[in-house]
């Protein structure tokens, strides 16, 4: 490659820099996080649901006489399918591109990665179509918008307090991680009421200070207090 000249200084420079280059790739997946892997050995099948009804349900006097007859109990489960589908992507590197690439390249290395990106954003853009409300393009059909602004409302606790109590009513389960895109978490970061709360998590009063921790990543704590949950 034949070398340049910079105007002002007029001096003659290498066009690139020995094993530097810069490279920018998303991070902050959640797949792995919200969705557990479960091997099967055939590409479809079916898997047993439990009716959660009966399980949740409280039978009435389970009191027996001595030699009185046990009440027996049961529950009802049912079947549903599953099926495996195949993606993928494909990189190449032909003879003249490994030649002429410039070692700051390491194409391999960096074809790989952007394979393993593209796919990785295939499966965060899924797992989006099945998390979201289907009035933003999700599967969703329950759901409703936050009363409150996240950015300047007092009371922004009541929002997380509804949702995590309707995740319980309906999976007897409390919640324990939320997805919060990037712009509606900077403004939590940044909400007086709840940066109150956050001074009580452990070592958060540099956290809050500092603003980012060391990722570069807004000052929200990865857990909060018990009054904010």
């Amino acid at each position: 490659m034949p070398s340049g000249r910079a105007s002002r200084e007029l001096q003659v420079v290498d066009p690139v820099l020995t094993n530097v280059a810069r490279q920018f790739r998303p991070k902050g997946y959640i797949y792995d996080l919200l969705c557990p892997t479960i091997q099967v050995d055939t590409l479809s099948g079916q898997y047993p649901i439990y009716d959660d009804t009966y399980w949740f349900s409280n039978v009435d006097n389970n009191k027996i006489a001595d030699r009185g007859e046990t009440p027996e109990i049961e529950f009802a489960w049912s079947l549903d399918t599953y099926l495996c589908e195949d993606y993928g992507y494909k990189i190449s590197i032909t003879p003249r591109e490994r030649q002429q690439a410039n070692k700051a390249l390491r194409m391999e290395t960096s074809k790989t990665k952007f394979l393993m990106t593209q796919m990785a954003n295939q499966r965060e853009k899924r797992l989006a179509v099945v998390l979201k409300k289907t009035t933003n393009g999700g599967q969703l059909t329950s759901g409703a918008a936050a009363t409150t602004a996240f950015a300047t409302s007092t009371a922004i606790e009541a929002d997380w307090k509804t949702a995590k109590t309707t995740v319980y009513n309906l999976t007897g389960f409390t919640p324990n991680v939320a997805v919060v895109p990037y712009l509606k978490a900077y403004d939590m970061a940044t909400n007086a009421t709840l940066r109150d709360l956050f001074k009580y998590v452990v070592n958060s009063d540099n956290f809050i200070k500092l603003g980012e921790d060391e990722d570069g990543d807004i000052g929200l704590p990865r857990v909060f207090p018990a009054t904010s949950r």
